[in-house]
C-alpha cells in the first residue's frame, strides 16, 4: 500500500487557534507524526509538536493568531525511535483561512478571504459559504467562487457577524475565525416602480400597482402624484408595509382629468428611494353615429409600463352585463371605432394597456353610451330564384309597401350559405313592392347559388332578412339506348310550400320546350324513353321547373327554371335503294333517309341525275324527294344522292349512293 498523508479542513476559532485535519495510509507503525507551520507558504517552517499515535488526525495550533494572520501546515511522518531506515512521508500543504471584514460605509461590508488551497483540491467544494449572523441568528447569507464578496446592509446601527465555510466531500470543512462589526445603512433603497396604474371601472377610483421592493429593510411607500398647476409632485399617501403592494385612491378624480403618478421606498432608517418612472391615467372619450351603428373611442397613450406596451385591449359591457374583450389594438393606436352597434343596446366601454410578456395592465376611465334609435319592422319574401336564358339567375322579392325600409340588400353564398356576401342593393321606391335583381356572375351549368334578402331602415342597418332560394342545378345522367336520364338539386325556396317538379323538353326541330313529365317534390331524378322522337333530330334538351303550391300567404305561386341540359344519341340512318312514287305505298313513294337521331343543325340531303346536275336538295332531316325535277315527274333510271351530317364537333358523316326511280 502506497504511504500517503492527505490535508482536508482548517478551522480558526474565535481565539484565533486553528485546528486542522488530515487523513493517512499506508505508514509503519513504528512512525510518528511532526506538525510543521509557517506565515509564509514558501516561508520557514518550524516544528509546532509531534504525535506518536497515527491514529490522530487532528491538531491545534494555539496562540496562532488566526484572526489576523494565514498559517501554512505541513506534516512529516517520520520513525521513532530508533531510527532504522531514515525514510520519510511528507504531506502536501494547506492553509488556514484569514478573513478580514471591513465597512466601507454607505451601508457596505466588504469581506475578503484567502484560500486554504490553491489550486483547490478535488474533494472540496467549488463555492464558499456565507454565513451572517443578525440579533444571534445566523442564517446562510451567500454563495460564490470567488474569495471575496461586497454586502448591501440595510439595518439602522447593529452588529452583523460573518464567517466564511468551505466543504469538504470527506465530510469536513475549512472555516473562518468570526468577525464582527457596526453597520448602519446610510443608502437609499433602489427606487421601486409602479406596473399599473388603473381606472376600476365599477368604483371610478384609480388604483395602483407594484411589485414589493427588493431590499428587506423597505418599511413603506410614497405615493406621488404631479400638481398640474403648481409644477411640482407632491405625496398624496405614505403606504405601510414593505409587502403592500396596492393604493387606491380616493382624493383625485381621474374620470376628467388625466393623472400622473409615481412611487418611492423608504426603508428602516427613513431613506427614502429616489421616485420612479411616472404612470398616468388614461381618460377615454366615446362618440356615437347613429346611422352607421358606429362608436368612436380615442384615449391618450400609457406611460411608464415595464418594457413598454404590447397594445390595448377594447373592453365592452352590454345593458349591464359583465365586461367582455371586443378587440385588441397596437400599442400605437389611439382610437378605435366599434362598428355594427346594436342601436337599442345601452353600452360601456374602458381601454386597458397590456404588457403581454410581463402580464402588466393599466385601465382607463369608463364611458357610457346610448343610442336614441328606433328599429323598423316588417318582412320580406323571396318569391323565386331562377336561371333565365340558360346563363344568368334572376331573383324576384316581394316586400309590402306598408314596410318602413330604406333598401333591399340582395346576398350571396357561394359556399352552401356557409358565408353569404352583399352583391347588390335597390333603394325602396313607394308604391312598388316587387324588386327584381339579375345575377350575371355566376356559371349556372356547374354551381349552386343561395341568395338571401334584408331590409334595412332609415340608416341603412339591417332589420330583418328573408328566407333562403337558390338556382336549380340539373344535369344529364348515363343514358344507355333510347332513355335519356336527368337529375338535379333541390330547390329550397318556397319554404314549405314546395310542390313539385315538371320536366320539359326540346328537339332540335321543335321551335319551343314541351312538357314532358311532373314528378313529386321529394324526387330528384327523372328518365323516359325518346324513341317516338328519334326523327326530331340527334339533339335533347332538358329543363326543370320548381313548382309553388296555392298556400303562399300573398296569393303568389311561382316557379323557379333550371338551367338547360343538352345531350345526343348516337345517330342511325338507312338510305333504300329504289322508291315508286306512283306507288300505293305511302312510304315508298318519297326517296328520303330514314334517320334516327341525326343532327339536323348542318343537314344537307342532295339528288344529281346522270350528268351531275342537282335536282333536288334539303336541310330538313324529315323531307325527301318526291321523283319531281322542275316540277314534272322525272324520268325513271339511275340517279345518285349525297347525305351530309354532324355527327360530333370535329367529325361529319358523308354517305354517297345511287337509288333507282321506278315508273
Amino acid at each position: 500500500m502506497a504511504q500517503q498523508i492527505d490535508f482536508r479542513c482548517t478551522e480558526v476559532d474565535n481565539a484565533g487557534d486553528i485546528t486542522f485535519s488530515w487523513q493517512a495510509s499506508g505508514l509503519p507503525s513504528n512512525y510518528q507524526y511532526e506538525i510543521y507551520g509557517s506565515t509564509s507558504k514558501t516561508g520557514t517552517y518550524i516544528l509546532l509538536g509531534t504525535i506518536t499515535n497515527l491514529a490522530v488526525t487532528t491538531f491545534t495550533h494555539t496562540l496562532a493568531n488566526g484572526g489576523n494572520q494565514q498559517w501554512f501546515y505541513v506534516i512529516k511522518a517520520v520513525e521513532q525511535p530508533p531510527v532504522l531506515t531514515g525514510i520519510e512521508y511528507l504531506s502536501d500543504t494547506i492553509g488556514s483561512i484569514l478573513f478580514i471584514l471591513d465597512d466601507l460605509g454607505r451601508g457596505i461590508a466588504a469581506l475578503d478571504w484567502t484560500r486554504p488551497t490553491d489550486p483547490p483540491l478535488a474533494s472540496q467544494a467549488k463555492e464558499f459559504v456565507i454565513n451572517r449572523q443578525r440579533n444571534g441568528a445566523w442564517s446562510q447569507w451567500a454563495k460564490t467562487d470567488t474569495s471575496m464578496y461586497r454586502d448591501t446592509v440595510h439595518v439602522c446601527g447593529e452588529t452583523l457577524g460573518y464567517e466564511i465555510r468551505l466543504y469538504d466531500s470527506t465530510g469536513c470543512e475549512s472555516i473562518s475565525m468570526i468577525k464582527t462589526d457596526f453597520f448602519t445603512d446610510f443608502m437609499a433603497p433602489y427606487f421601486p416602480q409602479l406596473d399599473s396604474v388603473s381606472i376600476n371601472p365599477s368604483t371610478g377610483l384609480t388604483e395602483l400597482g407594484w411589485n414589493p421592493g427588493i431590499e428587506s429593510d423597505i418599511v413603506g411607500y410614497l405615493v406621488y402624484i404631479f400638481v398640474l398647476k403648481d409644477s411640482t409632485w407632491q405625496v398624496v399617501d405614505t403606504v405601510m408595509g414593505a409587502q403592500t403592494t396596492h393604493y387606491i385612491d380616493n382624493k383625485n378624480d381621474a374620470n376628467d382629468t388625466i393623472q400622473q403618478y409615481r412611487i418611492a421606498a423608504i426603508d428602516t432608517c427613513r431613506n427614502a428611494s429616489p421616485m420612479g418612472t411616472v404612470h398616468n391615467t388614461m381618460l377615454l372619450n366615446a362618440s356615437v353615429n347613429k346611422c352607421d351603428s358606429t362608436v368612436t373611442l380615442s384615449w391618450n397613450a400609457y406611460c411608464g409600463m415595464s418594457d413598454s406596451i404590447t397594445g390595448y385591449r377594447v373592453w365592452m359591457s352590454i345593458n349591464g352585463g359583465p365586461f367582455i374583450l371586443l378587440d385588441s389594438v397596437l400599442s400605437n393606436q389611439f382610437s378605435y371605432i366599434h362598428r355594427g352597434v346594436d342601436p337599442t343596446g345601452k353600452y360601456v366601454y374602458f381601454v386597458q394597456a397590456y404588457n403581454a410578456k410581463n402580464g402588466y395592465s393599466g385601465s382607463s376611465s369608463k364611458e357610457e353610451v346610448e343610442f336614441d334609435y328606433m328599429q323598423s319592422t316588417g318582412n320580406a319574401l323571396l318569391r323565386y330564384v331562377s336561371v333565365v336564358d340558360n346563363q344568368d339567375i334572376e331573383i324576384v322579392v316581394f316586400v309590402p309597401d306598408t314596410v318602413k325600409n330604406r333598401s333591399v340588400f340582395l346576398y350571396k353564398s357561394n359556399d352552401g350559405k356557409a358565408t353569404f356576401s352583399k352583391i347588390d342593393t335597390k333603394s325602396k321606391i313607394s308604391g312598388t313592392e316587387n324588386y327584381s335583381f339579375i345575377d350575371n356572375n355566376v356559371d349556372v351549368q356547374q354551381y349552386t347559388y343561395f341568395y338571401t334578402v334584408a331590409l334595412t331602415d332609415e340608416c341603412d342597418h339591417v332589420f330583418v332578412y328573408s328566407d333562403t332560394a337558390n338556382n336549380i342545378v340539373l344535369q344529364m345522367k348515363e343514358s344507355l339506348n333510347d332513355e335519356i336520364a336527368i337529375a338535379w338539386k333541390p330547390y329550397y325556396g318556397f319554404k314549405n310550400r314546395l310542390d313539385s317538379y315538371d320536366i320539359l323538353r326540346k328537339t332540335q326541330t321543335e321551335p319551343a320546350f314541351k312538357f314532358a313529365g311532373n314528378v313529386p317534390s321529394t324526387q330528384l331524378d327523372y328518365s323516359e324513353n325518346v324513341w317516338a322522337e328519334a326523327n326530331q333530330g340527334g339533339i335533347f334538351y332538358y329543363q326543370v321547373v320548381a313548382n309553388e303550391d296555392n298556400s303562399n300567404i300573398y296569393g303568389f305561386q311561382d316557379k323557379s327554371y333550371s338551367n338547360i341540359v343538352e345531350t345526343t344519341k348516337e345517330p342511325i340512318t338507312y338510305i333504300p335503294n329504289t322508291f315508286c312514287p306512283g306507288s300505293e305505298i305511302e312510304a315508298n313513294r318519297v326517296f328520303k333517309p330514314v334517320n334516327s337521331y341525326v343532327d339536323a343543325e348542318e343537314y344537307v340531303f342532295s339528288i344529281y341525275d346522270r350528268w351531275g346536275s342537282l335536282i333536288y336538295t334539303t336541310n330538313d332531316i324529315n323531307m325527301g324527294w318526291d321523283g319531281a325535277t322542275n316540277g314534272k315527274p322525272a324520268a325513271a333510271g339511275v340517279y345518285t344522292y349525297f347525305l351530309t351530317y354532324r355527327l360530333d364537333k370535329k367529325t361529319m358523316f358523308k354517305k354517297q349512293g345511287r337509288v333507282t326511280l321506278i315508273r
